[in-house]
């Protein structure tokens, strides 16, 4: 088998990727793509077709879906706690100088779209590279294995495609694209003898000759930390629910699919319209002062006259366009099917007030599966930071991160405030009672805990009391001046 053979998964769902990444690449790129999505109508020739497909109109709400799913993840700033001296990781995690909260953003919208992502972590060349994540879409993870090792279930095969370009031969000033394969696996390599398998990476080049593919292998390399090898492969996968190779189900798949449908009912629309909508000019006699040739040549409006024999009529047909609602009615339909799989962004909103409450019930189906997301990229993301941190000298790194799961504004109001404050004020509730409310309330800053609240609070009043104390201070040298003036 060629080193780029495929998974059987990634072979049943490589069709659908390819399908989700059209839609999310917007109208250029679905149109590109010609009767993959709009199917070719009967009796059109290419240039029928090609005016077909550009009166067509293509609505975006997959990717609008996801902008504001991904919006909503990070509306409040994840929550990150690694050890000291680590900061630099967390500011630039990848070899491009990605940080933390932008990778985490890719991570959430390739679950939300794909439902899979890959982070490997690596070291650079060198004594004392620096680790770095290297991210791979679901397209690029090509293979994958699990072994039974030491009876447990273990990662031990990935093969990741990565496509490339490199300074041609006969002109360095020209580039040329290069396909490569990185294998990362678990084995025996040389004439080492151990007892586990260690952790071995090797890179293939694809080349071509005379029409005929081979794969070249230009590298291996056996990564040490501290000298020793490794004896896991530091490759980390994400999913909607899990942080596992299993293939699981794109988020927005039904809504894609939706979506390509409502592109072509929306070329079908277009097209009753584009001919319904000119009119159809009929005479029937011979109009006077027609060419010889039989060919008669006559303009139409308001300021023309139009000539005909005795007996001769002109008529304009039209069409009411009454056949069109059914389309339209369609449409509509496939507008409000996209909100119910997840395009909330594309509802109308209901009119009148509407309860917090009966809100946050409304959205809770979403919140549902749009906080397992959040909470698996954070799991996620965990072993990314401690696999680098480790690999950067930390033994056994405690690492923490929390993305937002609280999608609904629900701000407390001004008389609600109120409220609260008199009931703290009265000894009804304690601190930690209102500043949950404050907390839930989205009135106290990010990241504090009522420790943070309470020392606040002190430092408020120690100002205040201070303040107090100077102006009675002053008056009261201002009031001895008056005295020794008098005296």
């Amino acid at each position: 088998m060629p080193v780029n053979s495929t998974n059987p998964d990634y072979d049943a769902n490589s069709a659908k990727w390819m399908r989700i990444r059209d839609v999310l690449g917007g109208v250029d790129a679905v149109k590109e793509k010609g009767v993959a999505y709009l199917p070719k109508p009967n009796g059109h020739s290419e240039t029928d077709y090609a005016s077909y497909v550009m009166r067509s109109e293509f609505y975006p709400a997959s990717t609008r879906t996801i902008d504001g799913l991904v919006g909503a993840v990070f509306r409040k700033e994840p929550k990150i706690e690694i050890p000291e001296g680590q900061d630099d990781l967390i500011d630039a995690m990848t070899i491009k100088g990605t940080d933390f909260i932008t990778l985490s953003k890719k991570v959430v919208r390739e679950i939300l779209s794909m439902g899979r992502y890959g982070v490997l972590v690596d070291v650079m060349a060198g004594e004392n590279g620096k680790p770095f994540a290297a991210e791979y879409t679901a397209e690029s993870i090509l293979n994958w294995q699990v072994s039974f090792i030491n009876r447990e279930p273990i990662l031990s095969m990935v093969v990741l495609q990565e496509n490339s370009t490199k300074p041609k031969v006969d002109d360095p000033f020209v580039t040329e694209p290069v396909e490569r394969y990185r294998v990362l696996q678990l084995g025996f390599p040389g004439e080492l003898e151990l007892l586990n398998p260690i952790y071995v990476q090797q890179v293939y080049e694809k080349q071509s000759d005379g029409g005929k593919e081979t794969f070249t292998l230009i590298e291996t390399v056996i990564p040490k930390r501290r000298g020793e090898f490794l004896e896991t492969i530091p490759f980390s996968f994400f999913g909607p629910l899990e942080l596992s190779p299993a293939v699981e189900k794109s988020p927005v798949l039904d809504l894609v699919d939706t979506n390509i449908s409502h592109y072509r009912t929306s070329a079908e629309l277009e097209e009753g319209a584009y001919f319904t909508g000119l009119p159809m000019y009929v005479i029937a006699g011979h109009v006077q002062g027609s060419s010889s040739d039989g060919v008669a040549e006559f303009a139409i409006g308001s300021r023309q006259a139009l000539l005909l024999d005795e007996n001769g009529t002109a008529e304009v047909l039209t069409v009411d366009g009454e056949g069109m609602g059914l389309l339209r009615s369609l449409m509509e339909d496939k507008e409000k099917r996209m909100a119910v799989l997840g395009a909330r962004i594309l509802e109308d909103q209901k009119s009148g007030v509407e309860a917090a409450a009966t809100v946050s019930m409304r959205h809770r189906g979403e919140n549902s599966l749009l906080g397992s997301i959040s909470d698996t990229a954070a799991r996620g993301l965990v072993e990314v930071l401690k696999t680098m941190i480790w690999w950067n000298g930390v033994d056994d790194p405690d690492v923490e991160v929390e993305l937002n799961r609280d999608f609904t504004s629900l701000q407390l109001t001004g008389a609600e405030l109120v409220q609260l404050t008199a009931a703290f004020q009265t000894g009804s509730i304690g601190p930690e009672v209102f500043f949950k409310a404050l907390k839930d309330g989205e009135r106290t800053p990010d990241g504090w805990d009522v420790d943070d609240w309470l020392a606040d609070i002190e430092a408020g009043a120690d100002a205040f009391s201070r303040s107090l104390t100077n102006e009675t201070g002053d008056d009261e040298e201002e009031d001895d001046e008056e005295e020794d003036e008098e005296q």
